[in-house]
């Protein structure tokens, strides 16, 4: 399953003003805040974050000003800019006003940091976050950003005490359990596992995703039965929208009904849901008809550019593998590493070697083995691999000595 990213974009002011007076050459930096927060709420955000930035330059000594800039800029996809807004509006002082723009400031920056990729940092300015006491409304928020950028970096443990403290904040947190439920499956703890996903469906019986969580759980417990008796449950769930007629396509992909399902996820397409490609990919590996699952890959990262998921790279590159194209699965899998998700780095680092000796670059491909290796050291598979690559380099040198 491809998930959604958790968060929502926080602004600065608590209540945005969207009036605008002045004109022209007499525009006040509050003018321009407001310009510019009404282009935000409209989602012109380039806009908005050329009007916000001469409001910083006419007023540089509010923090709200550097805070909703910054956040713009990040709808922008300017991280290394939001950056630096979000260090002008972090002040060493000790009062409400400052703890709580302070708190702001280091969300912002843990968001900027996450979409970038660079987990470890965003750990680091969500941790600095949630320590400042103030504004404890946002707190349920940047857990879930810090829980999310644990689980990127395979900080398992860690990620399931945040997620706990989320639901030590507020109970009914079913998200919460879910991602709990998920990451105790993946150490081995299925009971706690299937305990998590069925407190998470206590509290939102209409989640097709929860269902889907428990169903895999159970089939890795071997409970074949009961992982079709989940499906059948979820299938009960009364479909009133077209996101529901979205997941009932999900559902019997899951349940092995393909034609059924191809013609479901298709009209998801057509009603704006586009995360169907995903599935649609899945279901033409399955069927080994190899140029159409990398068409719906494709299709997915160019209409869901929002998401970006490691996953659907390395499944890309796997089927260009499988079409002999060599150039094409090396690309994906390269992209796919770029996005730093340790949870599917092992496969991607894997495939990008194999890729690598396909086109030639036996010496780029033994390197890369041996760094391998020492990531993941049991790995039979790569140590054949390794022996093989060693043979080619042999080979190179005897052929430079000729």
């Amino acid at each position: 399953m491809v998930r959604l990213k958790r968060g929502k974009v926080i602004l600065a002011s608590m209540v945005l003003m969207f009036a605008v007076t002045g004109c022209g050459g007499n525009k006040s930096a509050s003018d321009y805040y407001k310009e510019g927060m009404k282009q935000y709420k409209e989602q012109n955000y380039e806009k908005a974050s050329e009007s916000l930035k001469e409001a910083v330059t006419k007023n540089p000594n509010k923090a709200e000003y550097y805070i909703d800039y910054g956040m713009t800029l990040i709808q922008c996809e300017n991280y290394e800019e939001a950056l630096i807004q979000f260090d002008k509006a972090i002040l060493d002082k000790d009062n409400k006003i400052v703890r709580a723009n302070n708190k702001m400031a280091y969300r912002g920056k843990g968001i900027a940091y996450y979409n970038s990729a660079d987990y470890e940092s965003a750990i680091k300015a969500f941790t600095k976050a949630i320590k400042i006491t103030d504004r404890s409304d946002l707190d349920i928020d940047i857990l879930f950003y810090l829980g999310d950028a644990q689980e990127k970096t395979l900080d398992q443990e860690g990620a399931i005490a945040t997620y706990t403290k989320v639901i030590e904040k507020k109970a009914d947190q079913s998200d919460a359990y879910y991602k709990r439920a998920v990451l105790k499956g993946q150490m081995g703890q299925l009971e706690d596992s299937v305990a998590d996903f069925d407190k998470a469906i206590s509290f939102d019986k209409d989640n097709y995703e929860y269902y889907f969580g428990k169903y895999a759980i159970l089939l890795q417990q071997g409970d074949t039965a009961g992982a079709k008796d989940v499906l059948a449950k979820a299938l009960a769930i009364k479909t009133e929208s077209k996101e529901d007629y979205y997941n009932v396509g999900i559902l019997h992909f899951y349940q092995g009904s393909y034609d059924t399902a191809k013609e479901e996820l298709t009209t998801a397409i057509e009603n704006g849901f586009n995360g169907a490609y995903f599935y649609l990919g899945e279901i033409a590996m399955v069927e080994e008809d190899y140029e159409n699952a990398a068409t719906n890959y494709e299709q997915y990262i160019q209409t869901t550019a929002n998401i970006k998921s490691a996953v659907v790279y390395n499944q890309l590159g796997e089927a260009y593998l499988k079409l002999e194209s060599y150039d094409q699965a090396l690309t994906a899998f390269q992209n796919g590493i770029k996005l730093n998700d340790s949870t599917i780095m092992q496969p991607l680092k894997y495939n990008e070697i194999v890729a690598l000796e396909h086109v030639g670059e036996f010496d780029k491909a033994y390197k890369k083995a041996k760094k391998y290796l020492k990531a993941y050291p049991d790995d039979e598979g790569m140590i054949k691999e390794l022996e093989f690559l060693k043979t080619r380099q042999e080979d190179a040198l005897t052929d430079n000595t000729k």
